[in-house]
């Protein structure tokens, strides 16, 4: 039977640490998400951070001050946190006062101050941060956790990463996971492998959801300008691009291995060499800066304005998410959806039975290879460069997927369909 959205508008909180303007992270897809369930006609109110997940840090004097402003139909309230992200202790600074914002807001059942005759009919709590831990205490509306990372899954892979985590901090984080599936009305996860993965972590099946991630469509396209492909190839050869975050989950060691072999394999029919392209911010920037140092025909540039997107993902003649192992085991990479809506195909390294992996084999939008092989990398590379076609073909696909399946409206009511169930089986209770 078919599923029919709610017949009357929603009131609905977002307690998100990330919003937009800020570009990296959940930001983008929280920032749409609201968006577009404002546009179906839902009250929307997000609880944020002021902007500064890009760089680590906010503007002088903002992080001492409350806002409150309306933009795009969404009611947004932001709050002050310290925000110097850059290190484990100013994450952790910056989350627990977010918490506590957050625990506030929590006791508060109505839509804002200037709309409080309409009671809260939902709160939905992004995961990450693992602040969403605080979900489900007596005398909320109810809570959707919406899981983009699955913890504790990627426990082992944040404490390979970030030795400085102790058992402690990680049997805490897995704590706080584990209490929000428990407690929480509803799960929404990013595809099957992650709602299998929770019930396996004792979330109720019947209460978990899978909504692909809206993909970010403005200024994105397969036809338009792409200007910095000047400065990303000086001489014309085709360009292999990552871009957006660059955090701990690229793998950008077994990406210095496989770059050399795609050179020295390049066919002298297929034109000028390619250039490997880095840009973009985050805790991995300066290992990039460094290896675009080392490598032959490597760029790094830092993170572009976010209105020059379409143009950096249009410079390109593929995309490149270079997973490590287990990285994707828990997540699925947001920006495999910005390179299909400009058209551009994907090479994907992660294992072949995650979310990510099925993603880009159902949209026929390029390669997975597998973590850690850089000969395979190697390979799926130099068949998506040396052959423009081959690209083309596969950047047509993910692009038709993302209108199919990932476009902010289709997104938006599919969770609107998600949470008018959601608010009538409390009422049923």
């Amino acid at each position: 039977m078919t599923e029919v959205g709610p017949p009357r508008p929603l009131t609905l909180r977002f307690v998100a640490l990330n919003h937009g303007p800020d570009t990296l992270g959940n930001a983008p897809l929280t920032t749409a998400l609201t968006r577009g369930l404002a546009a179906l006609g839902h009250r929307v109110e997000v609880l944020t951070a002021w902007p500064h997940h890009d760089l680590s840090r906010v503007a002088p004097g903002a992080w001492r001050t409350l806002g409150r402003h309306r933009e795009h139909g969404v009611r947004v309230v932001r709050v002050p946190v310290p925000a110097p992200e850059s290190t484990p202790l100013g994450r952790a600074a910056t989350h627990a006062a977010f918490v506590a914002w957050a625990l506030a807001a929590g006791r508060v059942s109505t839509f804002g101050a200037a709309d409080g005759k309409h009671p809260l009919d939902a709160q939905i709590v992004p995961l990450p941060p693992l602040s969403a831990g605080w979900a489900g205490a007596p005398g909320k509306a109810p809570v959707v956790l919406d899981v983009q990372d699955v913890f504790p899954l990627n426990l082992s892979h944040l404490a390979a990463q970030h030795p400085r985590l102790g058992p402690p901090a990680l049997g805490a984080a897995a704590w706080l996971a584990r209490r929000g599936y428990r407690h929480a009305a509803h799960l929404r996860c990013l595809g099957p492998a992650a709602a299998a993965a929770l019930a396996r972590l004792g979330a109720n099946a019947d209460h978990v959801t899978a909504i692909p991630n809206p993909a970010r469509l403005d200024g994105l396209s397969p036809e338009g300008p792409h200007s910095l492909r000047a400065t990303l190839s000086p001489d014309g050869g085709p360009v292999a691009l990552v871009s957006g975050r660059l955090g701990a989950a690229l793998d950008l060691a077994t990406l210095a291995r496989a770059w050399p072999q795609v050179l020295a394999r390049w066919p002298a029919a297929a034109g000028p060499q390619p250039w490997l392209a880095l840009v973009g911010a985050g805790p991995a920037a300066k290992a990039a800066e460094r290896l675009a140092s080392a490598l032959p025909r490597t760029r790094f540039l830092t993170l572009q304005p976010i209105e020059m997107l379409g143009d950096l993902l249009r410079s390109c003649a593929v995309g490149l998410v270079p997973l490590r192992a287990h990285a994707a085991a828990a997540s699925l990479p947001s920006r495999t959806l910005s390179l299909w809506a400009s058209g551009r195909p994907v090479v994907l390294a992660a294992e072949a039975h995650t979310d990510a992996a099925a993603q880009v084999h159902a949209a026929g939008g390029g390669a997975v290879v597998p973590p850690d092989d850089a000969e395979a990398l190697a390979v799926a590379l130099l068949k998506r460069l040396a052959e423009p076609a081959r690209a083309a073909a596969e950047g047509r696909a993910g692009s038709a997927w993302v209108q199919a399946h990932a476009t902010p409206a289709r997104v938006a009511e599919a969770w609107s369909r998600l949470l008018w169930r959601v608010v009538t089986a409390r009422a049923v209770r």
